[in-house]
Parts: C-alpha cells; sequence; structure tokens
C-alpha cells in the first residue's frame, strides 16, 4: 500500500496543473470564461467516451496496469502538442485528444486500489488521501512558482511531474485483480447490457449525476472567479490546499464510517453538506471567504466519493468491476463536468457567479432530498419482508 500511495501521490500533482491551473493558462492566452468552460468540458466528453473503452480494455487483458502505463505516456506526449498551441480551435481539439487518456488515469488507479484494499482487507480511503495530498501539495507549490516564472511554463511543470510518475507503476501491486480459479472471466456485450439493467445501478448514476455537475463546475471555474476577483496565483494556490488537506482525515475515516454507517446513508449526509457549501459560495464574493470555504470540500468529496465507489462496486459483478467503475464515473463526473463545465461558464458569463452557485445548491440538495426518499424507500421494503416472513412462518 505504500508503493501505491506514493504513486497516488506524485500522479495526482499532475491533476492540480490541469484542473486548477489550465484555466488561468487559457485566459493568459487570451480564452474568454465561456470558451474556458467550452474546453474544459471537453475533458468531461472524452471521460464519457474515454473511460468506459479503457476500463472495457483493461478487464479484457486482465490488467488495469498496463493499461494505465500506456495511457499516461499517450497523455505525456499529447500534452507536449497542447502546451505548443494558442488559437482556441486548436486548443480545443489537442486538449480534447489529450484528455482522451488523461481523464481514465485516475479512475484506473482507483481501481486498482479498490481491488487490491478489498481483497488484502486493508483501507481504500487511507490510500487514496496520499492522492489529496499530492494534489494539495501541488496546488500551493505550483501557484508560487507560477507566481515567480510566469503561467507559461505550465506545460513544463506537467512534463517533469508525469516523467516522475510513469516508472512508479511499475512498481504498484496489482494482485487483487488475480483470478483464483485460473480462467479470465469472459466479458460479453449481453453481459454490460445486464450491467445497465440493474435499476440500482442506474439509480445511483442520477443521483451522483446532480452532485458531480456542480462539483466539476467549481474544479474548472472557481479558479477563473478567484483571479477575476483579484486573487493571486498563490492564494488561488492557498485554496485549493485548503480544499485537498482537509479531505485527508476524512478520507483515513471512511473506512471507519463504512463500518458503522450504510452507503446511502453516508451519501445523503454528504449531498445535504454540498448543498449548505454551495448556496454559501454564492453568498460572499470576497477571495480570503471564498478560500476559506475550500475547507468544505474537505468533508464534502471525500464522504461521497468513497462511499458512492463502495456502493457501486458492490452492485457490479465481479468480472466487470473496472468497466462498472469507469462507466459509474463517465456517466456521473464525466456527463456531469460536461453540464457543469460548459453550462457553469456559459451561466456564469451570462448572470453571475452568485447566481451559478446558487444554482448548484439546488442541484445538491435535490439529490439529498431522492437519496432520503430512496432510504425511506428501503427501509419500507424491509419491513414488509419481514412481516410477510413472520405472518408465512406463523401461518405454518
Amino acid at each position: 500500500m505504500i508503493r501505491l500511495g506514493i504513486f497516488y501521490f506524485v500522479l495526482y500533482c499532475s491533476f492540480a496543473v490541469v484542473l486548477m491551473f489550465l484555466p488561468l493558462y487559457l485566459q493568459y492566452h487570451g480564452i474568454g470564461t465561456g470558451r474556458i468552460g467550452m474546453i474544459m468540458a471537453m475533458g468531461s466528453v472524452m471521460a464519457v467516451i474515454g473511460q468506459p473503452i479503457w476500463g472495457y480494455i483493461s478487464d479484457k487483458v486482465n490488467s488495469a496496469k498496463k493499461v494505465l502505463l500506456f495511457i499516461m505516456v499517450s497523455a505525456l506526449l499529447c500534452s507536449f502538442l497542447f502546451f505548443a498551441v494558442e488559437s482556441f480551435w486548436s486548443l480545443l481539439l489537442l486538449f480534447t485528444l489529450f484528455m482522451f487518456f488523461m481523464t481514465s488515469c485516475g479512475p484506473l488507479t482507483d481501481s486498482i486500489a479498490m481491488q487490491y484494499a478489498n481483497k488484502h482487507k486493508k483501507n481504500y480511503g487511507a490510500v487514496r488521501s496520499f492522492g489529496s495530498i499530492g494534489v494539495g501539495t501541488s496546488a500551493l507549490v505550483l501557484g508560487m512558482l507560477i507566481g515567480v516564472v510566469g503561467i507559461q511554463y505550465i506545460g513544463w511543470m506537467y512534463a517533469i511531474i508525469m516523467l516522475a510518475a510513469i516508472p512508479l507503476v511499475l512498481i504498484i501491486n496489482e494482485s487483487g485483480r488475480e483470478v483464483t480459479t485460473g480462467v479470465r472471466p469472459s466479458i460479453t456485450l449481453s453481459s454490460l447490457k445486464e450491467l445497465l439493467k440493474n435499476k440500482k445501478y442506474i439509480w445511483i448514476v442520477i443521483i451522483s449525476f446532480l452532485i458531480f455537475t456542480p462539483h466539476k463546475m467549481n474544479d474548472s471555474l472557481l479558479t477563473i472567479y478567484l483571479a477575476d476577483l483579484g486573487a493571486l496565483e498563490k492564494q488561488i494556490g492557498l485554496a485549493w490546499m485548503f480544499a485537498t488537506f482537509s479531505s485527508v482525515p476524512i478520507f483515513a475515516l471512511t473506512g471507519l464510517l463504512l463500518k458503522r454507517f450504510k452507503e446511502m446513508t453516508l451519501l445523503m449526509v454528504a449531498a445535504f453538506l454540498y448543498s449548505i457549501r454551495w448556496f454559501l459560495y454564492g453568498v460572499w464574493d470576497d477571495p480570503q471567504i471564498l478560500t476559506y470555504l475550500q475547507l468544505l470540500h474537505g468533508v464534502t468529496f471525500p464522504l461521497f466519493f468513497v462511499a458512492v465507489f463502495h456502493y457501486v462496486t458492490k452492485l457490479v459483478p465481479r468480472e466487470l468491476i473496472a468497466t462498472g467503475q469507469l462507466l459509474f464515473i463517465a456517466s456521473t463526473i464525466g456527463l456531469g463536468g460536461l453540464l457543469g463545465n460548459a453550462g457553469g461558464g456559459w451561466h456564469m458569463e451570462t448572470y453571475s457567479p452568485q447566481a451559478t452557485y446558487h444554482l448548484a445548491g439546488y442541484f445538491s440538495l435535490i439529490a439529498s432530498i431522492l437519496i432520503m426518499i430512496t432510504l425511506l424507500y428501503s427501509r419500507r421494503n424491509n419491513k414488509t419482508k419481514i412481516y410477510n416472513g413472520t405472518r408465512m412462518t406463523y401461518e405454518k
């Protein structure tokens, strides 16, 4: 788990470049907020397209590790082309190609870590917290470095981080994917159709879509919002460091929380806290207050992410673990990111950031209500089954 944690740390350092400072890079090249949202939305489009493809391939070859190595090298090569152009359409096209590979790096790592943790009875949340530490550390360091040398050099910063991460893929343990029977699980279109017929799976996808749409909007556009309010690169890096570092304790505690509470209960709490978070973002336009409000990320994201990941893993057949997980991520974080980035950018430009965050709050509030209804319906069904079972025993 230590080697996996080190890999998480270094890989997620590269995510800070793409998620937190790339919007500033695009703004540096004269791209407006609406068009920045369009470009960042292509990452979500590629998540929808690419993640199920790479998940399917990893299941077919029975190795997420080999696929992960290939897409990391491909993402690095594409980044050299992306950071060499300046026009909007060139940036849009090459960012789309770049994100076809990059968007699956995190989910494939999550799949490897989840299966390893399940097999060896380790705490997945604890090892996942190394990724948060990596993002937070990178956000602060890159923010200070960019403030000194300029935003135009983030392409080289990304390349250096990826060159450090790629060799680490070779040392991570993938024993959790071993098939004890000696027979590789078969994957067919009929088994994929069976997955899509799973009503609980589809329902949690819909709920998660409502949560991740505003979450991804904030990931891409908060940086631009803070910069427009006068925040410097160092303060922007500090805001994201607060967000990621604050999530480490909750990631570490998720194992205990999942033993004590059901996943749906934790999801309801997280969704309600998300709604409070976005409503608060819509109240203030002070960059300092918004920076400290990023601390709420430390509760909302890890609690929802780990709980929903565990829940989805239970719903997915073993032979479709990577495919089911990546299809879920593509449908929620991917499609949610598409709406959040493109729609959020348009909404901010047309109305205001405050109005956009209020809308985000309503999205999360609706999700929390749907989860509560699901819990109540589930408890009612359980009571009905217990009653019917008791009555049948009595009649006998």
